[in-house]
């Protein structure tokens, strides 16, 4: 149930933005950009940063935030009983308060959507 509750709301950008612009997934992903990806040296240089320098930041959000003042969110995570049973804990709010958006920011970036809003954006402030 946990794991059901958590993809569905990891996917519901996906699915969400399928539905209202299906001509943006038409070609998903574009032909060679996935071996392009794997390949490319710029790609693995920017995951290995990212994971280096992303990993003292969740340390500190672990600590100071988790173990500080949202203790009584994160405390069931301790709990002797802790995910003995398929349901939702208070802890499990936690990977999806990260998750969720940055699925959403991945679809919205990968369908091209960012950039037509940045455009989008930039019309009206010439407009005025």
């Amino acid at each position: 149930l946990a794991w059901g509750a958590s993809f569905l709301l990891c996917a519901l950008p996906w699915l969400l933005t399928a539905a209202a612009a299906p001509a943006r997934f038409a070609d998903f992903p574009p032909r060679g950009l996935t071996q392009e990806l794997w390949s490319s040296p710029q790609h693995w240089a920017i995951m290995a940063a990212v994971a280096v320098l992303f990993e003292p930041v969740t340390w500190l959000i672990h600590k100071h935030v988790m173990h500080g003042g949202l203790w009584c969110v994160h405390e069931d995570h301790h709990a002797d009983t802790a995910y003995t049973r398929p349901e939702l804990y208070k802890n499990d709010f936690f990977p999806l308060v990260f998750a969720v958006p940055s699925s959403a920011v991945a679809c919205w970036v990968l369908a091209g959507l960012g950039a037509r809003a940045r455009a989008g954006a930039r019309r009206r402030a010439r407009a005025r």
